[in-house]
This record gives structure tokens, sequence and C-alpha cells, in this order.
């Protein structure tokens, strides 16, 4: 009986460590290319609010993007700049020009940004993707 016991014991302690295997296994898994542009979007997100801000042509903004590995279009570009600008806008968040210290994004909606990137030759209204 005592073996029994011991043998039920090392199949549970088996049993969790396979499980704990899979969740590793599973967390490790690479998202979607589509997820991993986006979250690193959002991560540089900041900086390159405060760059359009600053009036940093969107062709030099891309090809720093693009020589980095994100590669966009510029209708893709202003598309993640207003979704990652509403996310924020959302949560509370705002973003101000490191330089001259001007809002970026107002709690109104109303954006500098957007000003500029339509001011660098994409204008008219996209839909954002959600």
């Amino acid at each position: 009986m005592q073996k029994n016991m011991e043998t039920n014991g090392t199949e549970k302690n088996s049993k969790a460590m396979n499980i704990n295997n899979l969740i590793i296994a599973i967390e490790a898994l690479p998202s979607n290319a589509k997820e991993q542009k986006d979250s690193l979007f959002a991560d540089i997100y900041t900086v390159v609010a405060q760059a359009v801000a600053r009036k940093v042509p969107q062709k030099s903004i891309l090809e720093q993007l693009a020589a980095a590995g994100l590669k966009l279009h510029p209708i893709r570009f202003r598309q993640m700049m207003e979704k990652e600008c509403l996310r924020r806008m959302e949560c509370g968040e705002t973003v101000v020009c490191k330089v001259c210290g001007q809002v970026a994004v107002s709690q109104t909606g109303s954006t500098t940004m957007t000003d500029a990137l339509a001011q660098d030759g994409i204008s008219g209204d996209h839909k954002v993707e959600s």
C-alpha cells in the first residue's frame, strides 16, 4: 500500500511538472506579426509623438522605424498614432513635448500630433482599427 501511495505522489508531481512546462511553453510562444508591431509601437509611442510635435518630418520617423524593423506605410503609421493616442486618452495619459512643454494630446481629444501629421502630407479621415 505504501508503494501505491508513492506511485500516486510521483504521478501527481509528474503531472504538475508537465502542466508547468506547458504553461512556460505557451507563454513563450511569439504573438503574430501585427501584435508584435502594435506592441513595439505602443512602447515607442511617446518618443514618436514628441518627435511629431517637434515637427520632425514623418518620412524621417518612418525611415528610423523601418531601420529598427518596424516598416509602416504612412497611412498605417497615422492609424497607429491615432489608435494609440485614443487608447492613452482613455487611460488619462498625456504626452508632453520635452522641448517646448506643449501637450501633444489634450483631454478633449484634439491633438497637435494629428494636425502635424496632416501638415506632413497625410490628411483626411482614416478609420482607426480597434
